[in-house]
């Protein structure tokens, strides 16, 4: 066919209903191995274009759909990256589609999902997507053992969040699968699975038939699972760096707190921090940010589970940000960047890791920077480009400036808004709202204003 009539088909089919198992008759439509590309480029456009249409998001449904009914499992990866891309969208419809998808594709899709599962942990929707998929994959009572097997492996995988493993449980409640009671038992009592998910040990034991009822009162599992979240972060980070730098310090704290929507890097709270700096957004705005991108408001000490290590990172953060203030100034200004993690050997060992730092300064700009102008965007998105470009080439941070676009691209930024942006005195927009010097600090510590973030 031709793209047009490939367009037309597609056109003529009801529009999708989400969540709805009845799917239209997709091989009555008589696609070929000659439709595939088309097809592929209309499943691609559903995160390529961010101004389809509904009819065009339409035609991109319809053709994944009819794309999978093929059962071809070299069209696997194509649907993982379309997975990976749900992340950075606001949809659901192809995360909720997915485990069907590759049901058509069977248990030879088993291994290939799994290193992906691994390989892509980071991603929430893949974890998601793939977990709810493997149950699905086979009704063979052979290899849905196998499929038992492979999720209760999990369980023991350190490369597998809290999260994944609740939904591997999940998927082992969904199976029916006592066999492995033994296994889901341990994952539970050494604190690695997110009781959100599935509940905890007596409510799977429930779910699987392993008990009638509690024998505790059942638990808040959301409030639990923070704490428990917590306490195994504390576990596999140690003791407080007591004697490490600041940045370290930091970095502790980021980590063992971290939110869904927080920065937990300190490279891209380095470039988050240049960025607020240059809008000159007080210190007080800026800590709630940290731990809430969406600029929500709550009562960030109520994060920590001690006043003191509140007060302890609230200082860091302090000190961080007028180290930033201060090098701006003098004109110093140099990024904090981390090397590349697990380089392979086409890459320098020590090559930076640009990416957090530039996407830290990227959140803070579209926080904090009201007003950019076309021209401006346009720069540092060409500037962004080159970067990543460069650092997916393996170029080593240079100390020459005028030849390595990471220098480039702060030089661009502290030129363009530096001078203007450290003249005025009033602060950006996520800075509006004159605070009395003696009121309460906003950021939550306790003390009075004057005596925290003011200064």
């Amino acid at each position: 066919m031709t793209d047009e009539e490939i367009n037309v088909k597609l056109a003529s089919l009801p529009e999708p209903e989400f969540l709805n198992p009845d799917w239209p008759d997709y091989a009555a439509l008589g696609f070929g191995d000659e439709d595939v590309e088309h097809l592929l480029d209309l499943t691609a456009d559903f995160y390529l274009n961010f101004e389809q249409s509904d009819e065009e998001s339409a035609a991109s449904i319809h053709a994944w759909r009819a794309l999978a009914l093929r059962g071809d499992l070299e069209l696997l990866p194509e649907f993982l990256s379309l997975l990976m891309e749900t992340d950075d969208i606001e949809d659901d419809w192809f995360v909720e589609d997915f485990p069907r998808l590759v049901s058509y594709m069977g248990m030879p899709a088993l291994p290939n999902l799994l290193d992906a599962l691994e390989l892509h942990s980071d991603y929430q929707c893949v974890t998601s997507g793939i977990l709810e998929a493997l149950p699905k994959l086979s009704q063979d009572p052979a290899e849905q053992k196998v499929i038992k097997e492979a999720l209760a492996n999990l369980l023991t995988n350190e490369d597998i969040s809290r999260e994944g493993k609740g939904m591997a449980v999940n998927g082992l409640i969904e199976m029916n699968d006592k066999d492995h009671h033994e296994q889901i038992k341990e994952a539970y009592q050494t604190n690695k699975v997110d009781l959100t998910i599935a509940g905890d040990l007596e409510e799977v034991e429930i779910s699987l038939g392993i008990r009638t009822k509690r024998s505790n009162p059942k638990p808040n599992f959301f409030a639990l699972e923070t704490k428990l979240a917590v306490q195994e972060r504390r576990d596999t980070l140690g003791e407080f760096p007591a004697d490490a730098s600041a940045e370290s310090q930091m970095q502790y704290f980021l980590s063992l707190y971290e939110q869904d929507s927080s920065i937990n890097r300190i490279d891209t709270l380095d470039g988050f921090l240049l960025s607020a700096s240059l809008c000159r957004i007080p210190l007080s705005k800026v800590a709630h940010f940290v731990w809430d991108l969406s600029g929500e408001a709550r009562d960030i000490a109520r994060l920590f589970e001690t006043k003191k290590e509140f007060e302890k990172w609230h200082s860091l953060l302090r000190t961080l940000y007028s180290r930033t203030e201060e090098s701006l100034r003098e004109g110093e200004y140099q990024p904090t960047l981390l090397v590349w993690p697990d380089a392979d050997e086409s890459l320098d060992p020590e090559t930076p890791f640009l990416t957090p730092w530039v996407e830290g300064f990227m959140q803070g700009e579209m926080t904090f920077n009201e007003n950019p102008t076309k021209e401006e965007l346009f720069e540092i998105a060409r500037l962004t480009e080159t970067v990543f470009e460069v650092e997916g080439e393996g170029t080593r941070l240079l100390e020459d400036a005028e030849d390595n676009p990471m220098y480039q691209f702060m030089g661009y930024i502290v030129k363009r808004h530096a001078e203007d942006r450290f003249s005025k005195e009033s602060p950006g927009k996520a800075g509006k709202g004159k605070i009395d010097r003696n009121a309460p600090c906003p950021c939550g510590s306790g003390q009075k204003y004057k005596k925290c973030c003011l200064n």
